[in-house]
Formats: structure tokens, C-alpha cells, sequence
């Protein structure tokens, strides 16, 4: 999308967790991660980048798009995962969907109130083949802190923050057959199943391949429900090793995040 719908800003919300050990990155790339998150100011707020919860892949295609499209895109963090997880005392789950909210529309809706101050047109890069991901609401509102009372409390606002359009749906009919083969020799190698690699939102089968394929990171989120369970919350994953590998399955075809803002 960013390829064909110019805007004038360009923004990705990364997903972070304080865990070094989830971490595959090269050292050119953790520079250019925090030089990035520096630039955007999210850094000073939330701490340096230590790892993310994405697949690595993704980190590598993003960079790699900005000297595509040819302008910067800039990079956004808000709370470590972890630390999230620890405050809420819960993993996001189908009953409590607030992975997406605090650590994607947060960070881009406060960016967007220090910088514009007011809604923005959002393009969101839904396809044609998954309008089910639609929203008929168009209106983007969120709370987020602009402040501090004198008495030390946060100051939040419910913030008006972003219009949503989706370009790939009305005005360019595209398919993931027509994003495949626009990329196909453009030397961009995207992650063949993107977003969180433990989301919730994913079959089981997906998270089965992508155990194989990303042990260290889907340990992350076994760890994370582990300590959970421990103080008797049920988490889902625990056996995820002993389903067996379907050997024709397609990656990336599982349900997306409907909160629209993870991509899939």
C-alpha cells in the first residue's frame, strides 16, 4: 500500500518485550531500530528497544521498504509486552483483546495528538480479500495520557485521533495473489506468517509451525502464561508441541486481528 498511496507520513507500531532472549536481530539492526524509535521520540518515553514479539523478518522488511518507497517511515514503542502482561495480571485472549489497543493504537494515537493534535486520515492496508476486517465505524478514538495532574495522577483524554480508509478495498481492488506478485522481484523478503507470532487470533496450526520456525519467540509467549498459570490463570499453549505438523498447511491464511491494526 505504502507503494501506491502516497501519505505524508508513514507510520509502524512495533511490538516490544524487555526479554533479550527473544531477540535475533544483528547489531546494525538494534542501532537502526533505536535510532529510529530516538527519532520519533518513543525511545525517551518507554526505554530502548530490546526485542520484539514479531517475528524478526518483519523488523528487516520494514527497513527495507523505507528504501523502497524512498521516504522515511517512522518507527513507534509503546510498553514493553512483558510489562504489560505483569500490570494486567493476564495474556491477551479472546476475552480480553488488549494487546492491539496498548501497544499499536496507543503509541500512534498519542504520536498523532503531540504532533498534529488533531484526526488524521488513516489508510489502512485491509485487502479486498478480507473486508470481513472492515469497520463500518469509520471515527478512530482512543484514551491516552497527555499529562499529569498536580496531585501526580495521570491526565487522560478520549482523543478523536484518526479517520479510517481503506484503499485496497474501494479504491484499488487488491488481493494477496496481486500483493505476492507485485513483490515477487523486488528483493523484499516479508515474514510468511506476520504480526505477533504467538497471537491469540492465529489457528493452532499456525502457532504449531511457527514453533518450529521461531522457537525462542513462541517460548516467550509459553513463558509468559506459564508464569500465569502458576497463580491459577489458564493459559492455552502449554501443549502446543505435541500437535502434529500438517504438512500442506499454507502460512498466513488464519483470521486477522480485527482490531485492524496488526497485519496478517
Amino acid at each position: 500500500m505504502a507503494s501506491h498511496f502516497t501519505a505524508d507520513e508513514d507510520i509502524f507500531a512495533l511490538v516490544c518485550v524487555d526479554d533479550d532472549r527473544a531477540n535475533g536481530l544483528d547489531p546494525q539492526m538494534m542501532q537502526y531500530i533505536n535510532d529510529k524509535l530516538e527519532e520519533s521520540g518513543t525511545l525517551q518515553v518507554h526505554g530502548e528497544f530490546i526485542a520484539t514479539a514479531e517475528s524478526d523478518q518483519t523488523l528487516y522488511a520494514m527497513r527495507s521498504l523505507e528504501q523502497h518507497i524512498g521516504r522515511s517511515i517512522t518507527w513507534l514503542r509503546g510498553s514493553a509486552f512483558d510489562q504489560l502482561i505483569a500490570k494486567k495480571k493476564m495474556v491477551p485472549s479472546q476475552f480480553a483483546r488488549f494487546c492491539t489497543t496498548e501497544l499499536k493504537i496507543i503509541p500512534m494515537a498519542t504520536y498523532i495528538y503531540h504532533k498534529y493534535g488533531s484526526a488524521v486520515i488513516d489508510n489502512i492496508g485491509i485487502r479486498y480479500d478480507e473486508q470481513n476486517r472492515v469497520k463500518k465505524d469509520q471515527r478512530q478514538e482512543t484514551s491516552i495520557v497527555i499529562g499529569t495532574h498536580k496531585n501526580g495522577n495521570n491526565k487522560w483524554l478520549d482523543f478523536h485521533w484518526g479517520n479510517a480508509t481503506y484503499p485496497l478495498v474501494y479504491d484499488m481492488p487488491v488481493t494477496k495473489h496481486h500483493v505476492v506478485q507485485y513483490w515477487k522481484d523486488k528483493h523484499i523478503s516479508f515474514p510468511v506468517d506476520s504480526n505477533c507470532v504467538g497471537c491469540f487470533h492465529k489457528p493452532l496450526q499456525q502457532l504449531r509451525k511457527n514453533l518450529d520456525r521461531d522457537p525462542v519467540k513462541m517460548q516467550w509467549f509459553i513463558d509468559q502464561q506459564f508464569n500465569l498459570y502458576q497463580k491459577g490463570i489458564v493459559f492455552d499453549y502449554k501443549d502446543l508441541h505435541r500437535i502434529a505438523l500438517q504438512a500442506d498447511f499454507f502460512d498466513g491464511t488464519g483470521a486477522g486481528c480485527q482490531s485492524n491494526f496488526c497485519t496478517d
